[in-house]
């Protein structure tokens, strides 16, 4: 019989999982979503001071 040791445990994995890789992304397109809600937001402030000014 033979016996040995095995001294390093090279256990990590080599990829991203899936499911850490679609969080990410899903993360990344909420603050686009975001971002774009904020600038058409700020564009309908504008519109309506614009407006405003003009009405006076």
């Amino acid at each position: 019989m033979c016996f040995y040791v095995k001294r390093h445990l090279d256990y990590k994995p080599n990829i991203t999982p899936t499911y850490i890789v679609m969080r990410e992304q899903e993360a990344v397109k909420e603050k686009e979503r975001e971002r774009e809600k904020e600038l058409k937001e700020a564009a309908r402030m504008k519109e309506v001071e614009d407006e405003l000014l003009a009405a006076i």
